[in-house]
């Protein structure tokens, strides 16, 4: 009986400990997704500045091209640095510590990923904007 009950102790604990690793290679792998999700718009998000220079240079309302400039450089500074912060817990660290960890830079990584996709989106809106009153005043 006392075999048996110390038999079943050790499966628990060995499925607890199992299911903490899961949890952080899972919350790992959600980060990475979001990372490599994001990381490809970084190509759209450097062609949105060029454009916005190319509207700069043709006259376009310089206030507006700086600040929209301006949030194009944040987001691409904010990955940049993300990527070269982004660092995991020593191996033997604690689970908690890794969890708390991988929570935090999950956050983190969505926020840039929300701020490169507004970034983009703003840039294509005002170049749209931007296009269409210029072929109205050729008009």
């Amino acid at each position: 009986m006392f075999r048996n009950l110390m038999s079943l102790i050790l499966v628990m604990l060995m499925v607890s400990c199992g299911e903490k690793k899961t949890s952080i290679q899972d919350l790992h792998s959600e980060v990475m997704e979001i990372h490599d999700t994001v990381m490809p718009k970084m190509t759209d998000l450097h062609s949105s500045r060029k454009e916005l220079e190319i509207a700069l240079k043709q006259g376009a309302d310089s206030t507006m091209v700086f600040n929209l400039l301006q949030h194009v450089d944040e987001a691409d500074e904010m990955m940049m640095v993300w990527m070269d912060e982004f660092k995991m817990p020593a191996e033997d660290a604690e689970e908690q510590l890794k969890m708390d960890y991988l929570f935090s830079e999950k956050k983190r990584i969505s926020e840039i990923k929300d701020k490169i996709e507004k970034s983009i989106a703003d840039v294509s809106a005002f170049t749209a904007q931007y296009v269409e009153q210029s072929v109205d005043s050729l008009r």
